[in-house]
Parts: structure tokens; C-alpha cells; sequence
């Protein structure tokens, strides 16, 4: 079987120029979330494995790493809205990708309930979707 795509992010790995994503993987019921620094970065412990995680697709508000006050206080509130959820609402999935080198996270995509979780974040206004490193202004009026 030819996988050209797998070949190259194989040599880049190899060559320290990324790091190769783990193979994706279906939650067993005994996955959850766990020490949420804020909406989109979080633990994930699935069977004993704990990961630090950064949801894909997404970027919530800053609290620590805020811009302004406006951000922290939108972060605090992303958050409270994300603990309600993961004490209310089994992990269904979550799925491994790539490592992020900077700040040691791994992107994961997280299922609650059935529902995918960075979904039901941004329908609730408590996150925005993104598209490779643009991140929205929490600080900009409107």
C-alpha cells in the first residue's frame, strides 16, 4: 500500500521538523476531563493515560495569558461553562493528533455525550472556530 502522506509527515518527524500524531483512538468509558486551565486547554485521562490537551479547531478566552480584563472575565466564564458540562455529561471519544512542540499540549478532539465538545462550545458563544494560528481578538468591542 502507497501512503505518500504518511511518508512525509514520517520523514519530517524524522527529521525534528514535526512531530508525528498519534494514532487516533476511541475512548473507552473510562476517559474524562480533568484540571481545566480554560475552555480549550484542559487534562484528558483515558484508562491511566493523562494528556495535556488542546481542543482542535478551536480557541476559547485566555485567563492566565489574557490581553485585557475583558478576555479574563469571557475566559472565566468559558470555563464555568465547560466544568458545568463535563460534570453533567459522560466523555464519549476522544481522538489523539499532533503534539504541540511550544507548550507540550496535544490537539484532541473530544466527544460529550455523542456531541463533539469544541461544537458545542462555539454554539454557545464560549468559543470561536479557528483556522491554522489565527486567534480571534477576545478584546475587540463587538
Amino acid at each position: 500500500m502507497n501512503r505518500p502522506g504518511a511518508a512525509l509527515l514520517v520523514a519530517l518527524a524524522l527529521a525534528g521538523c514535526v512531530e508525528a500524531p498519534e494514532p487516533l483512538s476511541d475512548a473507552a468509558p473510562a476517559c474524562r476531563i480533568d484540571t481545566i486551565v480554560d475552555a480549550d486547554s484542559f487534562v484528558v485521562e483515558c484508562n491511566g493515560k493523562r494528556v495535556y490537551g488542546r481542543l482542535s479547531g478551536v480557541d476559547a478566552p485566555e485567563i492566565a495569558a489574557a490581553n485585557c480584563p475583558a478576555e479574563r472575565a469571557q475566559g472565566q466564564l468559558a470555563r464555568a461553562y465547560l466544568q458545568e458540562l463535563v460534570a453533567e455529561t459522560p466523555v464519549t471519544d476522544v481522538r489523539y493528533g499532533a503534539r504541540i512542540k511550544e507548550s507540550q499540549r496535544q490537539l484532541v478532539d473530544v466527544e460529550l455525550g455523542g456531541s463533539d465538545l469544541a461544537g458545542l462550545l462555539v454554539a454557545a458563544g464560549q468559543a470561536r472556530r479557528i483556522s491554522g494560528s489565527d486567534r480571534p481578538d477576545w478584546c475587540a468591542a463587538g
